[in-house]
Formats: structure tokens, sequence, C-alpha cells
């Protein structure tokens, strides 16, 4: 008899998870793209997870990458679809996909012109009106908002309180 599938994405997200722990982000890569190969049902924590550590490593392409990943996955699956063995961390759904998009945002390469700046002062933003955020982090996206409005000071920009089908 073999293994479930279940067990063996937990198996793969564990490998990946401990990887991440020893910091050692190549093999940590390397498991997480196997896990999102092999997987029918892929998880958003394991690809921010490595978009935090390759971010912190200042591998901010890579980062970004994975970030795309984690963001282009669904949410979190309906109870009865839910793996046993990987618990929902509904904090990363929440409000720190977005945290760690506002840090990788100023450092992309190629993202520096002014709708550029404009999304990440909209992102910051939306951030902040989260009741969900912890003060930390409140504090860490304030601080970073002169990445995005320093660029910006003498355009006069109207800020409208409807979204566009430009808006983040």
């Amino acid at each position: 008899m073999g293994v479930s599938r279940g067990v063996q994405d937990a198996i793969m997200h564990g490998l990946a998870r401990a990887f991440l722990a020893l910091r050692d982000l190549a093999s940590a890569r390397l498991w997480t793209d196997k896990f999102y190969d092999a997987t029918q049902s892929p998880r958003t924590e394991l690809a921010y997870y490595l978009c935090k550590a390759l971010r912190e490593e200042g591998q901010t392409t890579l980062a970004y990458y994975y970030l795309l990943l984690a963001t282009r996955t669904p949410g979190p699956p309906p109870r009865e679809a839910m793996n046993p063995y990987l618990p929902v961390e509904s904090a990363i759904h929440d409000y720190l996909l977005d945290y760690e998009k506002s840090l990788l945002w100023p450092h992309m390469d190629g993202l520096d012109d002014r709708f550029t700046r404009l999304h990440g002062l909209a992102l910051a933003m939306r951030l902040l009106e989260k009741d969900t955020l912890p003060a930390n982090l409140r504090e860490s996206v304030s601080n970073n908002l002169e990445f995005c409005v320093l660029p910006l000071a003498g355009q006069v920009l109207t800020l409208r309180p409807e979204k566009s089908v430009h808006d983040p």
C-alpha cells in the first residue's frame, strides 16, 4: 500500500521548511518547486516562507518570483479539502503576503516608473487600513512609505476612493 497524496505533500512541504530553517535556500527552492510541481492542491504558505527568506538574503528577484507563485496559488482550501497534515496559516492570507510585496516592491529593478510608485503607495495604504496588521508591521509599512512617496514629490496626484482597473 502506498503513501497517500496528502502525506507525500506534507513530506515535501516539511523538507522545504526544514531547509528554510537551516537557511539552505538552494535545497529549500528545490523542494518547494517539487512540491508545487507534484501537488494537486498547492498551498500559499510554502512559497511565502521561501519569498521571505530570499528577501532577507537580498535575493529580491527570486523572492519576487516566489511572491508571485504564492499570490497565484488559490486561497485556503475549503474545510473538506484541507490536508490535515498542512494546517492553514491565515495570517499569510490576511496580510503577510501583502506585507512582503510592500517590502519587495521598491527594490525591483525596472519598476521605476510613476505608475509603479503609485502602485506601491496604494499597496502600503491598503495594508495600513487592515485591522489585522500587527503594530510592528504597521510601523514598518509606515517607515517604508518614503520609498513610494519621495519619488512622487512635486507631482500632482489625484487620490480617489474608487478603485480603477489599474489599482493593485
